[in-house]
């Protein structure tokens, strides 16, 4: 999933809304009532994507239970379009990239995630490839990709 976001936040620093029931389109209502922010529809836009994607999330996760009601759910699955493993929000330089990531993992009813900045994660993973080409080479792992092994 491709989205860009739209302009900067009026301020430089935002306070999430602080009760965590509240749904990603909330907390960006919330701040442009407020007037943290101004409503930009670019940004509403990616909301709104956000918002799907956030409502999959939770539909799948019940959806994936060993539960005889799970797998009825499950069965649905077929149906609808594959899962995004992840996303990817684009952007110039102060237009709220981070502000709308924030919002969305504060509002993700997912207990098991990981919020990370581009070049946190693009280090994290040359770290990783780079342990592994190590381990290959001193002969800790048998041959294979470091690539596929970091992911």
């Amino acid at each position: 999933m491709l989205v860009e976001a739209g302009r900067p936040p009026l301020s430089g620093h935002f306070q999430p809304a602080p009760d965590p029931g509240l749904t990603i389109s909330e907390r960006y209502a919330a701040l442009v009532a407020a007037g943290e922010i101004e409503r930009d529809r670019a940004q509403a836009r990616v909301v709104e994507a956000l918002a799907g994607l956030q409502e999959r999330l939770v539909t799948d996760r019940i959806a994936r239970k060993s539960s005889a009601l799970g797998w009825l759910f499950g069965a649905r699955e077929s149906k609808r379009p594959p899962f995004v493993r992840g996303l990817y929000l684009h952007g110039e330089v102060g237009r709220g990239k981070t502000m709308l990531m924030d919002l969305f993992y504060e509002s993700s009813p997912v207990e098991r995630r990981r919020r990370a900045h581009f070049h946190e994660f693009m280090a994290d993973v040359h770290e990783r490839v780079h342990a592994y080409r190590r381990k290959l080479k001193s002969g800790e792992l048998p041959d294979g990709d470091p690539i596929a092994l970091t992911a």
